[in-house]
């Protein structure tokens, strides 16, 4: 486990829509205190594929922000 500091918890999901295309949503917490408990997830990803990333902790005080963002991400 990791020491007591500010951080963010989040579920994530990603999926490489084409060569150029990520689409992704994060939904998570900012927390001011707690600890981290685990941390999960599977990065290889293919085009056309997805993968899926979470954080879960305990301990946690000071909620300050909750965020959701889903948006393809484009570059060329």
């Amino acid at each position: 486990m990791l020491e007591r500091s500010p951080f963010f918890i989040s579920a994530g999901f990603f999926l490489l829509q084409d060569a150029n295309t990520i689409y992704y949503i994060v939904d998570g917490k900012f927390y001011n205190n707690g600890i981290i408990q685990s941390i999960t997830g599977d990065i290889q990803i293919g085009i056309g594929g997805a993968t899926t990333l979470g954080i879960s902790a305990t301990g946690n005080t000071n909620l300050y922000m909750i965020v959701f963002q889903s948006d393809p991400f484009t570059w060329y």
